[in-house]
């Protein structure tokens, strides 16, 4: 299972960037992966952060 959290941000007004969903949510979606990885549904789970300084089109900003 790939798990990307840059999707989870998104710029805002002053463009700068801000968390779409909270982390009541993401907390709650990742019970599921536990639970998958628990019972043998999943065996790995790989998890891409995007870094600081990245921008929507995927050109360092900065």
């Amino acid at each position: 299972m790939n798990v990307d959290l840059d999707y989870f941000f998104c710029a805002d007004a002053s463009g700068g960037w801000m968390q779409m969903v909270s982390d009541t949510f993401i907390d709650e979606k990742f019970r599921g992966v536990r639970k998958a990885t628990d019972n043998g549904s999943v065996a790995v789970v790989t998890i891409c952060l995007t870094p600081d300084g990245y921008a929507p089109s995927w050109n360092a900003s900065g």
